[in-house]
């Protein structure tokens, strides 16, 4: 039984893994390059825009159109993850 849970998260971590890889390839370049300075290098919207010679609203725009396009793009990861979870 813990074997088979183990062999499932697995799969599981695998198609989420790639899903999530092809969301952020569909990012235009400069909502691309902001959020993985902010979220994966963990830079602060400040630096991201002195970084880029940008304003911060400039930043908050990028970001917030590149979080709106990720759930838009991954919205069937929680259908599948719920379908999974139950069984």
């Amino acid at each position: 039984s813990g074997e088979l849970e183990g062999s499932a998260s697995h799969e599981w971590q695998v198609i989420q893994n790639k899903d999530i890889q092809d969301a952020l390839k569909q990012l235009p370049p400069m909502q691309f390059k902001v959020f993985v300075l902010s979220r994966f290098d963990g830079l602060s919207y400040q630096e991201i825009a002195d970084y880029f010679k940008i304003s911060i609203k400039t930043v908050e725009g990028h970001m917030s159109r590149a979080l709106r396009k990720l759930r838009e793009s991954l919205a069937h990861l929680l259908i599948l993850f719920l379908v999974w979870w139950m069984h």
